[in-house]
């Protein structure tokens, strides 16, 4: 990530409290902390079947930019990345550059790398 940005991880509602605005809540509390912190770009991510998170993505004032796929076969990775067409151009940069490491090899929107540690 550039400096600057700030990538929120993991968040989830219980069960029991789904449907409440809880997580919406807690993501908008997020930005506003790391606003006072002066993080300058905020990046969130779900899978694209969780239409609740996305939902809440979008109240919260997040653009889609990118969607992203990822294959692991022994070493060899594969990223897939779709950049959303109506995304502004420095996001889709800002993702592309977040996304992809330096010792990893781009073609057009795929992207291929060979882990250097593998479990």
């Amino acid at each position: 990530m550039q400096p600057g940005d700030a990538y929120i991880w993991h968040c989830e509602t219980g069960p029991a409290h789904r449907g409440e605005g809880l997580y919406g809540a807690l993501v908008g509390y997020i930005i506003g902390r790391l606003r006072g912190e002066a993080v300058r770009r905020v990046w969130i991510g779900a899978n694209l079947e969780n239409q609740p998170s996305l939902r809440a993505f979008a109240r919260a004032g997040f653009l889609p930019v990118v969607a992203v796929a990822h294959i692991r076969v022994a070493r060899l990775c594969c990223l897939w990345l779709r950049f959303q067409t109506s995304a502004p151009r420095d996001l889709v940069e800002g993702a592309r550059h977040m996304l992809i490491a330096p010792h990893e090899r781009a073609w057009r929107s795929l992207v291929f790398g060979m882990l250097q540690n593998p479990p």
